[in-house]
């Protein structure tokens, strides 16, 4: 499992697509690709990472998304 934050504006409408591309976007290294049935994915470091789950805390007058992500064959 890996982990990636994304800070978004309070009350922000997203979807962990939207946040994977966006981080992808802000990390030169990082690949924004989609798996065989469309599904988003990461490509970091040689390894392929899917969306699995989130958690979102306030930090003052912005939001800190964790997107947790596991590993899929590539």
């Amino acid at each position: 499992m890996k982990s990636i934050q994304i800070v978004t504006a309070i009350g922000e409408n997203f979807t962990p697509s939207e946040l994977m591309r966006r981080y992808a976007k802000q990390h030169a290294t990082i690949q924004f690709i989609y798996g065989y049935f469309g599904e988003a994915r990461l490509l970091i470091a040689g390894h392929v990472y899917q969306y699995h789950h989130w958690s979102i805390t306030a930090d003052g007058g912005k939001e800190i998304v964790t997107l947790y992500l596991e590993e899929v064959p590539a």
